[in-house]
């Protein structure tokens, strides 16, 4: 998963772009853990902190939660679902 360095966009915005395709073509499933920041790290070849923005984004959109570790929140089609919540009977 390289970055492409002839894009003008910030690294971490191409990351967070990845990331979120993977959300929502379903690589990752809603309620699924992704992958840790560092592994996210040396997957793209960025530092750590250009993940954490990356999934800062992600987490304002609402694409991802983290109670305790980031989760693959929603798909397109799912909003206002929340995988880490069930419903009340």
């Amino acid at each position: 998963m390289a970055l492409d360095p002839d894009d003008p966009r910030p690294p971490y915005v191409q990351v967070a772009n990845a990331l979120r395709a993977a959300i929502l073509t379903k690589k990752f499933a809603a309620g699924d853990k992704l992958p840790s920041r560092a592994e996210l790290a040396k997957a793209y070849n960025v530092a750590p902190m250009t993940v954490q923005n990356a999934l800062r984004e992600l987490r304002e959109e609402g694409l991802i939660v983290s109670p305790g570790r980031d989760l693959a929140r929603r798909h397109a089609g799912a909003a206002g679902q929340d995988p880490c919540r069930t419903p009340a009977a």
